[in-house]
């Protein structure tokens, strides 16, 4: 399970260690360590080149890195050493390598985690604003007397439950019969005027989309709260 924790607090909590690029005498203690803790070897030992070479790899690989990265990469690595051979950069950079790559993967996550959650609140946050324009839509045609919501926003309405108790077996049997004709009727009628246009070897216009026979049903309901005057009661 992924942490819940912003990258940004990541990003700050490594942007309050220095640069190994900056920080070379430092970097080069907390190598000291490792390399005589973790490798068994004196440091001392090791050529000059070595040094340069290892700082230099991996300013050049990771830019970023810093002090606390280098700590941490060895904090948790697990290093066998071959008896009675000579430590060279490359073994020494592995650990390193393997850090990054591992850091990489769980920020990664954490930052897809958190574009999750951003989007689903910006998604709610739609949703609600929808709503609210479905309702506001209906208290307009209340008060024109006249239908101005379409079926996808009458549909909307329908599902909040706010007219349910407006509704019954009897009415509900009943819309859903007429929104079934009417859904046939406009898809005939379309089909027809489809057919002419080939026929007159016009091109064939793009046609609206004809709603399904349950958001027409939908449309049919809330026109029927509006023809009695029904008001909504908040949810």
């Amino acid at each position: 399970m992924i942490p819940q924790v912003k990258s940004s607090q990541i990003i700050q909590m490594y942007l309050e260690s220095p640069l190994v690029k900056d920080s070379k005498p430092q970097f080069e203690v907390v190598m000291y360590d490792c390399i005589q803790v973790l490798f068994g070897t004196n440091p001392q030992n090791l050529n000059s080149a070595i040094w340069d070479s290892l700082h230099l790899a991996i300013t050049d690989t990771f830019i970023d890195a810093t002090i606390q990265d280098i700590q941490n990469a060895f904090r948790y690595a697990q290093i066998e050493r071959k008896q009675y051979t000579l430590l060279t950069r490359d073994e020494i950079l592995q650990p390193i390598k393997e850090y990054f790559f591992n850091k990489g993967i769980v920020t990664s996550k954490i930052r897809l985690s958190e574009q999750k959650q951003e989007e689903e609140i910006e998604s709610e946050r739609r949703e609600k604003e929808y709503i609210e324009e479905c309702k506001q839509l209906y208290l307009k045609s209340y008060k024109d007397s006249m239908m101005y919501l379409n079926e996808n926003q009458a549909t909307t309405l329908c599902k909040l439950g706010i007219f349910s108790q407006y509704s019954n077996d009897a009415l509900r049997k009943q819309l859903v019969q007429q929104s079934e004709q009417e859904h046939l009727q406009r898809t005939q009628q379309q089909d027809r005027e489809i057919e002419l246009e080939m026929k007159r070897g016009d091109a064939v216009k793009i046609k609206e989309l004809i709603p399904s026979a349950y958001r027409i049903c939908g449309r049919m309901f809330i026109e029927h709260c509006l023809n009695h005057g029904y008001k909504f009661v908040q949810k």
